[in-house]
């Protein structure tokens, strides 16, 4: 039995798709109809890999975003080793902050039965801009990214 593919135009729409564009701006991309891009959703193989391209794309965020977090607390960090009293307090601040709001997460989730993750879940400021809520968002260019899950040993319960 010969094996289906997507077409060019599917893929070109699970581009748009995967970074939160709109039906209407996939059938764009694609040069379909939008109720195009509604018959492909209910295609099984144009949904597996939508969700592929979906978890691709949450992978890359997430790593840009420890990548931010990681710079962010080496310079909270600085300032916190400052001399400048002003300047250690409001790095104090933004620290108890960022911290207060993950307790709280892993509070809420604790309550309803959840088990944290091996990794630490990222929790951003209110105000902070997904880009999947951006409208005129379109995709540059797809970059291809290997990951594999490391199984930590540290017990979360303690």
């Amino acid at each position: 039995m010969e094996e289906k593919e997507l077409t060019a135009k599917q893929c070109k729409a699970i581009m748009v798709l995967a970074v939160g564009g709109s039906h209407k701006q996939a059938a764009e991309v694609a040069t379909v109809k939008p109720n195009t891009i509604t018959l492909w959703m209910k295609d099984d193989l144009f949904r597996e890999e939508l969700r592929t391209m979906l978890e691709r794309t949450r992978q890359r965020f997430e790593s840009r975003v420890m990548i931010v977090a990681n710079n962010s607390l080496q310079t909270v960090q600085e300032a916190l080793d400052s001399e400048d009293p002003v300047l250690k307090l409001k790095a104090a601040a933004l620290g108890l902050a960022a911290a207060t709001r993950l307790a709280a997460r892993y509070k809420e989730h604790q309550l309803e039965g959840y088990v944290p993750p091996s990794t630490p879940m990222i929790v951003l400021p209110v105000a902070t801009k997904m880009p999947w809520k951006q409208k005129s968002l379109m995709p540059v260019e797809v970059i291809e990214v290997e990951s594999k899950e490391i199984e930590d040993e540290e017990n979360f319960d303690e």
